[in-house]
């Protein structure tokens, strides 16, 4: 029992130094940053509105902040979009699409061929 206990610690020893070493690694974004991407978000997410497009996630921990909307033929609106990624899954491909507006990346997902 104290083997397996001990492998137990170890185990969590590795995870939280492995942790610290991932946290080291991760630069300091800093307020004005955050700020600023923030302001972004905001004014892309306003935009979107004023389309009737909704928004299903954003992601601020990038460069340039990512909104995840929901597919609709409004996307339109947006200009040309381009592909950047594709997967398979149970109803066939799907193609990750992006474009940009007021320094974020919009995204949608689209089916088919």
């Amino acid at each position: 029992m104290h083997h397996a206990n001990a492998n137990a610690n170890n185990s969590d020893t590795t995870a939280h130094r492995t942790q610290r070493h991932v946290t080291a690694l991760r630069r300091p974004v800093g307020n004005a940053e955050v700020e600023r991407r923030l302001r972004c978000l905001r004014e892309a997410i306003d935009m979107l509105s004023e389309l009737n497009l909704t928004v299903l996630e954003v992601d601020v921990n990038r460069a340039m902040p990512v909104i995840l909307i929901q597919v609709s033929p409004r996307n339109k609106a947006l200009g040309t979009a381009f592909a950047y990624s594709m997967t398979g899954g149970a109803h066939g491909r799907v193609r990750r699409v992006q474009t940009q507006r007021n320094g974020c990346r919009i995204e949608w997902d689209v089916q088919g061929h």
